[in-house]
């Protein structure tokens, strides 16, 4: 006999906060509940945004259960950086399935920009503005099938069939993990821009929440922005796969860096909402240029995050 789990009741029953605060209780139950919803599921992750998603597929599953753990830092900075009369801009580069792209336009009443060049999940994205084609914000989210880059043209994406947001224009990073497993390479052909050109050719010349997740290719989409890459153009930029060279430039161009931690849900609900920023962000910014997941944030909003911090970034 076959048991149906209501993936909502499953759901909620994760997040409840013993199995919040306990994550090994969590992970059991989440195989556990698993096993009993089926593997396609479409839920109400945030109030106004449903999504259906593939609990195969680690991301979609792992938003699923605790989208909050979706690169909180980006959610809380975000939250933060755009203005108070729901005019701002997210753009997220790299979007896999969509699902911060899609929270800022319905959460924030932000213009979203979702680039991403993998065909199939942008068909995934498109999928889920369909899903959700009555709100009042879907109307502000663009969906761009294209591989942000230094140059205009196209590209071979090699894909990875082990990790949905594994997929790069990078082929040693694809291509270790497929010597390791004796997988075949595959390949598909996208269209590669330029992405100052492409918010140029979208009118948009204020940019106040950047996501960059590109699998190592990161350094080649900064270069990308031309004259877009400055503090008074976009305030704030994450990128996944910093460098000291990435470092540099940005620091260079005005920015501050801060290093970005991994946080779980049972640490962001314990936190007072005064400290989560710091909680989130490392505070001192000596001696991330190492660091791969980097915030860069314009220093006339850092206020926005810490009110302790004085205009201009200065203590």
């Amino acid at each position: 006999m076959k048991w149906n789990v209501n993936p909502e009741c499953a759901r909620a029953l994760v997040r409840n906060w013993c199995f919040g605060k306990i994550r090994t209780g969590r992970s059991h139950a989440k195989k556990w509940l698993k096993k009993l919803v089926g593997r396609e599921v479409e839920v109400e992750l945030v109030p106004g945004l449903r999504m259906k998603l593939d609990l195969g597929v680690w991301q979609q599953d792992f938003i699923f259960w605790f989208p909050e753990e979706l690169k909180p830092y980006v959610q809380f900075v975000a939250g933060r950086a755009m203005p108070g009369d729901k005019q701002g801009v997210f753009v997220d580069c790299g979007a896999n399935t969509g699902y911060l792209g899609l929270w800022a336009a319905s959460q924030l009443g932000c213009r979203s920009l979702l680039i991403e060049p993998h065909p199939a999940l942008a068909e995934r994205i498109r999928m889920q503005l369909a899903l959700n084609a009555t709100r009042a914000w879907t109307p502000q989210v663009s969906v761009h099938e294209l591989a942000a880059s230094d140059t205009e043209g196209f590209a071979e994406l090699f894909l990875n069939n082990r990790d949905d947001g594994g997929h790069a224009l990078q082929p040693d990073r694809v291509l270790r993990n497929k010597t390791h497993h004796g997988d075949a390479i595959v390949t598909a052909q996208v269209r590669i821009g330029r992405l100052g050109e492409l918010l140029e050719s979208e009118g948009i010349a204020k940019v106040d929440f950047l996501k960059i997740d590109c699998e190592g290719h990161d350094e080649k989409v900064v270069a990308g922005l031309g004259h877009m890459l400055d503090p008074g153009k976009i305030s704030c930029i994450y990128i996944s796969c910093s460098n000291p060279l990435l470092h540099k430039k940005l620091t260079g161009a005005g920015y501050r860096g801060f290093a970005c931690r991994k946080v779980y849900i049972d640490q962001i609900r314990r936190t007072p909402e005064a400290q989560l920023g710091w909680t989130l962000l490392k505070k001192d910014p000596a001696g991330t240029e190492n660091t791969k997941n980097m915030m860069f944030i314009d220093p006339q909003i850092l206020q926005r995050i810490d009110p302790s911090e004085q205009p201009g970034g200065s203590r």
